[in-house]
């Protein structure tokens, strides 16, 4: 699967403007925003089961780690 398989990637000129860390390392921030109307709690469990297959394509050095999930908290308010 490429991330162009299931969204818009637009590669822009920009110059950075802030810095990633994670856990203190430098780090690439990739923010998945879904599209108006859609399903957020199934758009974050499609992503999730598509991680594992991700994380073996990186190398051993690399990590890939949600750092904020918003259907955390729809799944914790549809629960009561």
């Amino acid at each position: 699967m490429h991330l162009g398989d299931v969204a818009s990637v637009l590669l822009t000129g920009q110059v950075a403007t802030g810095v990633t860390r994670v856990n203190g390392h430098p780090g690439v921030l990739l923010r998945l925003t879904q599209q108006n109307g859609a399903n957020t709690t199934a758009i974050a469990d499609a992503i999730k089961a598509e991680l594992p297959a991700l994380r073996a394509q990186l190398p051993a050095d690399t990590q890939l780690l949600v750092v904020s999930d918003t259907s955390t908290s729809i799944r914790t308010a549809i629960a009561g």
